[in-house]
């Protein structure tokens, strides 16, 4: 009879001791698994060259990073004060149609030559002038394009440029604070972001303050082919 209570104190000892050496086992191998991964964004901008331009140039020239700023021709040609040319030197120019325009609600064969083939001219022209390589990204104004013509305009060779996170900066009721908001809810979400902003006020303020949040976070800027 003992020696059956000995044998089950042996058992409970063995089963004890099993559990605690396989529970330190698995805390050191949660301790080994891989870390998150760092966030990486990129940083587009609508509707260049206008007001603001210069505010957010410095910005980006503040916290040493690139943005790729999708450039309106019609915009560039009335511009007198060369913006273009200032984003051209330390940022990407990219394709934002000549006019502006609502491509789904016009005849792209109508309206390449002027609106996509002549406003990726003048791209082209001053990313040559500084020295920069020539890219043949492309976005639709108000991300408004049909299916026949995203196809056709890669057929033709462009890169069509889309986003993950929409800043909502164009909506002036929106604070700056809620732009932040919501914009680092989404990158803290996800490990790639392609990120949208404008030029509004809101804009030049809410990225400001991400960008000091990215140095804190250790959150990585990349371009636009990352």
């Amino acid at each position: 009879m003992k020696k059956i209570h000995k044998d089950i104190i042996w058992i409970l000892l063995i089963i004890i001791v099993g559990t605690i050496y396989f529970t330190i086992i698995g805390c050191e191998a949660n301790n080994l698994t891989t870390p998150n991964k760092v966030k990486e964004v990129v940083i587009t901008i609508d509707d260049a060259p206008i007001q603001n331009t210069f505010d957010m140039l410095k910005v980006l020239k503040k916290h040493n990073v690139q943005a790729t700023f999708f450039c309106v021709g019609e915009y560039i040609e009335k511009d007198e004060l060369h913006l273009a040319d200032s984003i051209a030197k330390y940022h990407i120019l990219a394709n934002h149609t000549y006019s502006h325009l609502h491509l789904s609600e016009k005849s792209l064969f109508e309206n390449y030559d002027k609106e996509i083939l002549y406003n990726q001219i003048i791209i082209d022209s001053i990313n040559l002038l500084y020295s920069k390589p020539l890219n043949n990204y492309f976005r639709a104004p108000y991300s408004a394009i049909l299916d026949c013509q995203q196809d056709t305009l890669m057929m033709r060779g462009f890169k069509m440029c889309w986003w993950d996170c929409a800043s909502e900066d164009w909506d002036p009721s929106i604070s700056v604070k809620e732009i932040v908001t919501h914009n680092m809810d989404y990158i803290r979400s996800n490990d790639k972001t392609i990120l949208l902003f404008h030029l509004s006020n809101n804009s030049v303020a809410a990225l400001d303050s991400m960008l000091t949040i990215f140095e804190i976070e250790n959150i990585k800027i990349k371009n636009l082919d990352y």
